[in-house]
């Protein structure tokens, strides 16, 4: 026989498990001790799994008034290099475009983008912001 396991009561789970803030995000400001800064090559609308992952994530925190901005590459050209979608504040840079050219282009291009980004977070970045640098997977063993 398995063990049944404990009942609670409403009022202790309710306790235990908190029902979302139905307050709309608008009507709350961000919490200014709250800041994260994302690095990452792809974000909305980029659909490699990690764009969508941090979308995921980004989108998350700033429900829950952290103060999100994401640093991402300026791939196709037509997005806006600033926006602000889902209370995420998102900054496009340039880069290289040379992926076609093989592992060299790649190489390039992924140096490129880092360096601006970087250049980007520097000029952004805060006491006390976490600055969390992102990778793709082929590299995520690298360091």
């Amino acid at each position: 026989m398995s063990p049944t396991p404990p009942t609670r009561s409403p009022a202790e789970a309710a306790a235990r498990f908190p029902a979302a803030d139905a307050s709309p995000v608008h009507d709350r400001p961000p919490n200014p001790k709250l800041r994260v800064i994302f690095v990452n090559r792809f974000y909305w609308p980029e659909i490699p799994a990690t764009g969508q992952l941090l979308t995921d994530l980004a989108e998350g925190l700033a429900r829950q008034r952290w103060d999100v901005t994401v640093i991402t590459s300026a791939a196709d050209g037509v997005t806006p290099v600033h926006e602000i979608r889902q209370q995420v504040r998102i900054l496009r840079v340039g880069g290289t475009r040379w992926a076609r050219h093989g592992a060299l282009g790649k190489a390039v291009d992924f140096g490129s983008f880092y360096l601006l980004a970087l250049w980007r977070a520097l000029r952004i970045a805060r006491r006390g912001a976490i600055v969390v640098p992102m990778t793709d997977p082929p590299l995520l063993g690298i360091g």
